[in-house]
């Protein structure tokens, strides 16, 4: 039945989706100099290609993000467009199936730096090429193994003290087990290299060992949650070598009543930020949405991290953020949906504080255009 049903999924089909977003944000770029509010748009296109046959399925996505912003605030670098491209391969037997991802996309990045006049800000453009290639084998009815490798590179327009290039090669291999229909389990070791092009040519390599668990606690709650360790050698040409051990893990649970869901969760990881570094991070979420009618839906969500440098070195790295954002949705047809919503968002750093308060409005239209 499998077969047939993939069978019937053959073919070739085109969809785009396109977004406009109208917002006002006291301060889009959280920073601490507070420059003040801005108003503007954000076009969004994507289009995507697939072809499928009853064991292959290959995708190309493509689209660009344009937006601009006027007011008082400083816009420079928030006017422009980043485009983005993806394309992906898969291949599925009855128990094997393997694929291949390929992926790139721009994007703006400010970052601060000291100067002799004082704290002072940039703009610059964010260059992000990825890989990824992964295996899955079905050793019986209740285990299974799967293997994948990552690379990303990540590069910048503008020279600065606070925008490292770096380069990410990662691999997992992971055993699960299913216990029963509603409990499963996975054993996971994963090692990292990573280089950053600082002062220093930071090298680091992360070896982690993480064990989860996955449970149906009843037809309306399930919880996931995994623990770990990971261990960090870094090797910089000033310092030398050093090796920093550290813990991971994730909570997830979730349950749904009636017409209302809710999901919350907690992390702690090891992983690059944005602008360059290897950082420790802890995260937490909150995320509740109640369905008025068939149509409509209310949402809240509120998020907390808190990321270090693994080193303890570097400007601005050391961040606290918080945000919270009520949301409201509605379906305008089956292809169209509104969105109307705030956020309030708080960012702690090495170089100072900052409050940002947004509102926007969001019409989003899907299309087939070909099947």
């Amino acid at each position: 039945m499998a077969e047939r049903a993939a069978a019937d999924a053959a073919g070739f089909s085109v969809d785009a989706q396109v977004s406009q977003t109208t917002e006002a944000d006291t301060n889009s770029r959280l920073s601490p100099l507070d420059e003040g509010a801005l108003f503007g748009s954000r076009t969004n296109v994507q289009l995507q290609a697939l072809a499928r046959t009853p064991r292959t399925a290959w995708s190309i996505d493509t689209g660009f993000n344009a937006q601009g912003f006027v007011g008082p605030g400083d816009n420079d670098g928030l006017n422009r467009i980043d485009p983005r491209f993806g394309s992906g391969y898969r291949f599925t037997l009855p128990r094997f199936e393997a694929g291949a991802d390929l992926s790139f996309s721009s994007r703006a990045t400010a970052f601060e730096q000291i100067e002799d006049s004082g704290l002072t800000e940039g703009d610059a453009t964010q260059f992000i090429l990825g890989l990824g290639a992964d295996a899955k084998m079905d050793l019986d009815a209740r285990n299974s193994l799967s293997f994948d490798l990552s690379g990303g590179i990540t590069r910048f327009s503008e020279a600065a003290d606070d925008l490292f290039p770096t380069s990410t090669i990662r691999g997992n291999a992971t055993w699960r087990r299913s216990f029963s229909e509603r409990t499963s389990g996975d054993i996971n070791f994963g090692i990292q290299r990573f280089t950053t092009d600082n002062e220093e040519d930071t090298r680091s390599i992360s070896l982690d060992l993480s064990a989860g668990m996955r449970t149906e606690l009843t037809p309306r709650a399930s919880m996931d949650f995994g623990a770990g360790v990971v261990v960090t050698r870094s090797v910089e040409d000033t310092d030398g070598a050093s090796i920093e051990p550290g813990v991971i893990g994730d909570l997830g649970f979730r349950y749904r009543i009636a017409r209302t869901s809710l999901e919350a969760t907690v992390s702690q990881s090891v992983e690059p930020s944005a602008l360059g570094e290897l950082q420790n991070r802890t995260a937490a979420g909150l995320s509740l949405v109640h369905q008025m009618t068939p149509r409509a839906q209310l949402g809240f969500s509120a998020q907390y991290s808190l990321q270090l440098s693994v080193d303890d070195d570097g400007l601005g790295t050391d961040r606290n953020f918080v945000s919270v954002s009520p949301t409201y949705s509605v379906a305008l047809t089956r292809d169209t949906s509104l969105n109307l919503g705030y956020a309030f968002r708080f960012a702690d750093q090495d170089t100072g504080s900052a409050t940002s308060h947004q509102v926007f409005l969001r019409i989003s239209r899907a299309f087939s255009l070909l099947r």
